[in-house]
C-alpha cells in the first residue's frame, strides 16, 4: 500500500498515517462527531424531561405530606379557609383537573417523540399553569421546600422549552412534519 499524498510505500498495511508526510491513509476511519453530539443532546433533552416531571410530582407530595409544617396561625387560617370552600368544589372542577392531567401527559408523549404538535400542546399548558393562579384568583400557601421544588422545575420547562426552539432539538421537532 502507498500513500495516495507523497507516495511512499508503507510499512504496515494497517497504517493509517504516512510516516514521511503524515497524512492519513484510506485505512483511517473517521468517525462523525456531528451524530454522537446530538444523540448526547437528545439524552440530554429527555434527561431533563423525566428530571423535570419526577420533580413536579414530589413536589405535589411534598407538599401536601409537609402542610402540617406551617406556621399555626396559618394552618389554622387555611382550615378556616378550606371548611368554608370544601363544597364549593364542583365536578366541573375535578373534570377540569383530570382533562388538564390527561392532556399533559399526552404532551409529554408528543414532546418525547419529538412531534410538532406535543410541542404545541407543551407551550399551552406551561402557560396556562403559569397564568391558572391568577385567573381563577385563589391564595395558593406553600412550604419553602415545595416553592423549592417547584421553582426547579419551571426552570428545568424553560430550559426544555429552550431546546425545543433552538439547535439540534428544534430540527427534530421540524423533522416530524406529519401526525402519527
Amino acid at each position: 500500500m502507498f500513500c495516495q499524498q507523497c507516495g511512499k510505500k508503507l510499512q504496515l498495511d494497517d497504517a493509517q498515517f504516512c510516516p514521511k508526510c503524515g497524512s492519513p491513509t484510506a485505512k483511517l476511519t473517521i468517525k462523525p462527531i456531528e451524530g454522537r453530539f446530538e444523540t448526547l443532546i437528545t439524552s440530554l433533552f429527555k434527561t431533563i424531561l423525566i428530571v423535570s416531571i419526577v420533580i413536579g410530582i414530589f413536589s405535589i407530595i411534598l407538599g401536601e405530606s409537609l402542610s402540617n409544617t406551617l406556621h399555626p396561625l396559618l394552618q389554622e387560617y387555611l382550615a378556616q379557609i378550606n371548611k368554608e370552600t370544601v363544597n364549593e368544589i364542583s365536578v366541573a372542577d375535578v373534570i377540569l383537573t383530570c382533562c388538564f392531567l390527561i392532556i399533559y401527559f399526552v404532551s409529554l408523549i408528543g414532546v418525547w417523540k419529538f412531534k410538532r404538535w406535543g410541542r404545541i400542546l407543551y407551550i399551552v399548558l406551561a402557560i396556562l399553569s403559569l397564568i391558572s393562579p391568577i385567573i381563577i384568583g385563589t391564595a395558593v400557601v406553600i412550604n419553602i421546600w415545595q416553592a423549592v421544588l417547584i421553582t426547579v422545575s419551571y426552570t428545568l420547562d424553560g430550559i426544555l422549552l429552550a431546546m425545543m426552539f433552538t439547535g439540534p432539538i428544534s430540527k427534530k421537532f421540524q423533522k416530524t412534519m406529519s401526525v402519527n
